[in-house]
């Protein structure tokens, strides 16, 4: 097996700080624990070490960042980070649809073909490891360009049983609207995904509800939004 490395991409705030960050601390934690029962050998890092890690990394920096926390073998910890515009604070809004309001709306695609999602330590953790996503990319003929019209920009993954998990970079969000509202689930993590910080947080809220999504959901659903911490909120169009 090839060589990799453990991950997280932070938002920083030079106001506020680490957005989210015990989410992210709690997260990578927890894959250093099964990846080391597992036979990788990422030593014995905790939380101070993180987060002297990251503080060191944005100091004197005044602007919105993109950090990238990378742990190696044997416990080495290292950082990147790249600019951002001010990003729009989602959690402001009353509502996903409102946070969303305004966006451009993304071409999406259901995979053809299940995903060996299901108990994969490289899907339930943040890995340099991407090979799931990218095998779905190449058969959807995916493209990182959110304006050609002839080619879906991300593609939908499901597992063995029919369920939906997530996107080849971030979790879902399905809307119905009933009785004057706005109902929201996400797929349940047992289907084999990714937990995103940010998913957490609107789970933590009740602003929506982890539940078994079947393909047949997707595609009835009113609206679909990709959950994305460095993205906010954002729709998505089937074809």
């Amino acid at each position: 097996m090839k060589d990799f490395s453990l991950l997280e991409t932070i938002l920083y705030d030079p106001q506020q700080g680490f957005y989210l960050l015990n989410l992210h601390i709690a997260r990578l934690l927890l894959a250093i624990n099964d990846m080391n029962k597992n036979g990788h050998d990422f030593g014995s890092v905790e939380s101070k070490d993180i987060i002297n890690v990251l503080q060191e990394s944005v100091r004197g920096n005044d602007r919105y960042l993109r950090v990238r926390l990378l742990l190696s073998k044997g416990g080495v910890l290292s950082t990147s980070h790249t600019d951002l515009d001010s990003p729009k604070p989602p959690l402001s809004c009353s509502s996903l649809v409102e946070a969303a309001k305004g966006g451009a709306v993304f071409s999406i695609v259901l995979d053809n073909c299940p995903s060996d999602v299901l108990d994969n330590p490289f899907v339930t953790h943040k890995t340099t490891c991407r090979d799931v996503y990218e095998d779905a990319r190449h058969r959807s003929h995916c493209e990182w360009n959110p304006l050609n019209d002839h080619t879906p920009f991300d593609v939908v993954l499901w597992n063995k049983l029919g369920q939906v998990t997530e996107t080849s970079i971030a979790n879902l969000a399905i809307g119905t609207y009933s009785n004057n509202k706005w109902h929201w689930k996400t797929p349940h993590h047992s289907s084999g995904l990714l937990q995103g910080v940010f998913r957490q947080k609107l789970l933590e809220e009740n602003d929506v509800e982890e539940v078994m999504i079947t393909k047949e959901d997707l595609v009835s659903a009113h609206e679909i939004y990709r959950v994305r911490l460095l993205q906010d909120v954002v729709k998505e169009a089937m074809v």
